[in-house]
């Protein structure tokens, strides 16, 4: 008997980090410090890097900009280290108060100092004073890191906010920068388009929620939809902030539910049902991104093309994809070449294959329903998508074993 609901228990991403190859002799040239998200160095490069900056930072003290790599070398050292240390950063971070006070590199520095320390409400202070002093050019991790303190805050969800001004102009530089490329805002596009109205996104991370807040508050589109970072409901002051902005009334804490004996996971678990139940409002989260959800609410999750939905009873989850594919996604980009370069951005090259991760099993069902031009098309579809993709060999080959088994499926296991 066909499945007529189908449940995605194990998927994975596919994005990944750029290597960076320098061109220049970086054992006895200072260059500047990307962030780690974007360019990942071995620790012996940052330890090189952080001797050349300081002996910047000794002949000029007053220079923000060696400061300011002198502090991300030995912070994403450390970062990166077996045991993190943050007495190296702290340092970093005494001489810079000494060298370069009331200045926005300090303030910054101070920020990051204090949040790898967990000092939150220390750290506020100087990311507050950070925000004031912003200049007009800053650094694309900046801005995300400044975005996310906004946003942890509860900002983006109070329009009537002091800051939200600040928020949206960090927005607006994190969009022109540009941090993402254009089939990252596409693919975040059709996620949207997948949803029903007022629906709720769950996020893993702040990282990975940068396009969806820039499409709503930047383009302009899917506004309706509502924006959920899964690690910030840690945070008392962004769940006040949603809480409000759905119009429900708070839920018991993290603390409440220790004091119990109750793990932290079932708290997550009870949070978000909460969450959905009382909002009325469907859920959905990321397809290939399900660490950061508890055990017992994945059971509750059915595939709905790029998203999970949450849904308490089974249902026909398969008729429902089919017509999120067949009516509002946007596919047409996927076989289209790319009008802006993705040289800047090769971490993301292999997002398409999410498609191909997320999609497949929806052939043997059209071959079953006897809608086999339908099968055909999305075959070729992905096929396509697998082939125009710049990655390994090894991937594209475990893309395509996917692809054909389930358009290889016998038609009894169907």
């Amino acid at each position: 008997m066909k499945k007529k609901f189908f449940i995605i228990a194990l998927v994975f991403v596919v994005f990944g980090l750029r290597i960076n190859a320098q061109t220049v002799d970086t054992t006895t040239t200072p260059v500047e410090i990307q962030s780690i998200t974007i360019e990942k160095h071995p620790l012996d490069w940052y330890e090189q890097q952080s001797h050349l900056w300081e002996k910047c930072v000794l002949e000029n003290p007053q220079n923000e900009y060696a400061w300011h790599n002198y502090f991300k070398s030995v912070f994403y050292h450390e970062l990166q280290a077996d045991t993190v240390s943050s007495v190296a950063i702290a340092e970093v971070c005494r001489k810079m108060g000494e060298a370069i006070p009331n200045t926005y590199r300090y303030y910054y520095c101070m920020y990051r100092n204090l949040c790898l320390n967990h000092q939150l409400d220390s750290a506020d202070i100087f990311a507050q004073k950070a925000l004031e002093a912003l200049p007009d050019s800053i650094q694309g991790d900046e801005i995300n890191t400044l975005i996310a303190f906004l946003w942890y805050k509860g900002v983006n969800e109070d329009p009537d906010s002091k800051q939200y001004e600040c928020f949206l102009k960090l927005l607006q530089k994190q969009y022109e920068a540009p941090l993402y490329p254009e089939k990252l805002f596409r693919y975040m596009y059709n996620q949207f388009q997948g949803m029903e109205d007022n629906g709720i996104y769950f996020f893993s991370g702040d990282n990975a929620g940068f396009p969806a807040i820039i499409l709503q508050n930047v383009l302009n589109v899917h506004k309706d939809k509502q924006v959920v970072c899964v690690p910030f409901l840690y945070l008392e002051s962004y769940c006040d902030a949603l809480f409000k902005r759905l119009g429900i009334k708070p839920f018991k804490s993290a603390d409440d539910y220790l004091s119990m004996n109750l793990s932290l996971e079932l708290w997550m678990s009870d949070l978000i049902q909460y969450i959905i139940r009382e909002s009325g409002r469907p859920g959905y989260f990321c397809g290939v991104e399900m660490y950061y959800l508890p055990d017992t609410l994945t059971h509750f999750l059915y595939n709905e093309g790029l998203l999970l939905r949450y849904s308490p009873k089974p249902y026909d989850n398969i008729a429902s994809t089919k017509k999120i594919v067949e009516t509002k996604y946007h596919l047409e980009y996927l076989n289209e070449p790319e009008f802006t370069p993705s040289n800047k951005h090769p971490e993301y090259e292999g997002m398409q294959l999410n498609y191909v991760m997320m999609l497949s099993h929806l052939i043997p069902f059209y071959r079953a329903d006897g809608e086999k031009e339908k099968a055909l098309w999305l075959q070729q579809l992905l096929t396509d998508v697998i082939n125009n993709t710049q990655v390994n060999e090894n991937f594209k080959r475990h893309c395509f074993q996917i692809l054909d088994e389930n358009t290889n499926l016998d038609e009894n296991t169907k």
